[in-house]
């Protein structure tokens, strides 16, 4: 993932889930960036499948 598309994940997810005490924008961003740094385009396909249903 790149910095473009975590940004729009980042609005998706906070926008349906960020009525959660705790889980602001830098979460949600910080969360997406640890996978991100993983390399693994297995997990990344499955946050964006996840993405979609959110």
């Amino acid at each position: 993932m790149d910095s473009n598309e975590i940004e729009v994940l980042v609005a998706k997810i906070h926008g349906r889930i960020g009525y959660i005490p705790g889980i602001d924008q830098i979460f949600v961003r910080k969360c997406l960036q640890g996978i991100a740094s993983l390399g693994d385009q297995d997990v990344e396909n499955k946050i964006r499948l996840l993405a979609k249903f959110i």
